[in-house]
């Protein structure tokens, strides 16, 4: 970073300081931001990427100090500017036509479907995001697949919803520099629920995973968590028949215990 930047306490630093951090000297901004943020990305920033990232803060009212917009570079050097979650979200908050959200999981379907309202349209700008198109090799992807599809599918229909251009998530930020990798889809014979997935379904229909367990033990030798989608598909069916089954013999029983 030149003196020029360092120097320009009245211009775009000063505006963004004075816009995003009201109760910090622009200089202490400056010094701060390059501390935590510049210096994250490899060969820090040149004056133009500064100018470019900041421009970027201030069009979107993004504080960079809270990680709500970063600085990136990819594999080739490029300079690339990343929204994370909260930082999207913000912005359709403040927008003056937003109207409402409604999100709808699918986890059986792998699946999730986010529509954004706004005042000035008729009709809502709906967005469905797959598991099998956007899961990536990652822990958050793994531990929390449901929470980062939801993310994806809100993201992507922000951009569409509010014409959103020129910034990147952090999941495709991290695909260009190939930090993870997409899961490539599969036949649904090979491919295992998720754990999300089984429990609600359990829930739902009044089944403990215990009778899960010794339903997939009994038909297939194995653990649930085991299962493939089609051998899961298989242990609702044999479940849900013998639920039907019980609740009969409960009918018929109480049927036979009644006396005139």
């Amino acid at each position: 970073m030149t003196k020029e930047i360092e120097r320009n306490e009245t211009g775009l630093v000063a505006a963004v300081s004075q816009q995003l951090c009201p109760d910090i000297d622009p200089k202490e901004f400056l010094r701060t931001l390059t501390k935590l943020v510049c210096n994250s990305v490899k060969g820090g920033l040149s004056n133009e990427e500064l100018m470019a990232y900041l421009m970027t803060c201030r069009e979107h009212e993004l504080n960079p100090l809270m990680k709500e917009i970063y600085p990136f570079r990819d594999r080739r050097g490029g300079f690339q500017v990343v929204v994370g979650v909260d930082g999207w979200t913000k912005i359709m908050n403040r927008h003056p036509q937003f109207d409402g959200m409604d999100v709808s999981d699918n986890p059986d379907a792998g699946s999730c479907t986010v529509s954004i309202h706004r005042k000035d349209r008729e009709h809502p700008t709906v967005v469905t995001e797959w598991l099998a198109e956007c899961k990536m090799d990652s822990h958050a992807w793994d531990t929390r697949p449901i929470r980062m599809l939801r993310h994806k599918a809100t993201i992507q229909c922000i951009r569409y919803a509010f014409g959103l251009s020129g910034m990147m998530d952090p999941e495709e930020a991290n695909e260009i520099n190939g930090n993870t990798t997409t899961v490539t889809p599969v036949d649904s014979a090979k491919t295992i629920p998720s754990s999300y997935a089984v429990e609600k379904w359990a829930r739902d229909h009044g089944v403990t995973i215990n009778e899960i367990a010794d339903a997939a033990e009994s038909k297939y030798g194995k653990g649930w968590k085991a299962l493939t989608t089609d051998e899961w598909t298989d242990v609702k069916d044999v479940l849900v028949t013998a639920k039907i089954e019980i609740d009969e013999a409960d009918v018929y029983g109480q049927d036979e215990g009644v006396t005139a």
